[in-house]
């Protein structure tokens, strides 16, 4: 990507959280491109990975922020 275009890069969290049933990958992003790119790279280095919404329901210690 060329610096000074639209297409620069923003800053991206990326949190591995787990327990003894299972392992997430928790990814917040500035912008929906981010998250579909982000998702992306997430699908091809882990294909049997199932990529959802975030569900406080199904992980009752996550404490999402703003």
């Amino acid at each position: 990507m060329v610096p000074g275009t639209e297409r620069d890069h923003r800053p991206v969290l990326l949190e591995i959280v787990g327990d003894t049933e299972r392992r997430r990958f928790m990814v917040r992003t500035m912008s929906a491109a981010d998250l579909w790119r982000i998702a992306g790279q997430l699908a091809a280095a882990y294909p049997q990975a199932a990529l959802r919404p975030f569900d406080a329901a199904t992980f009752q210690t996550a404490t999402p922020r703003n």
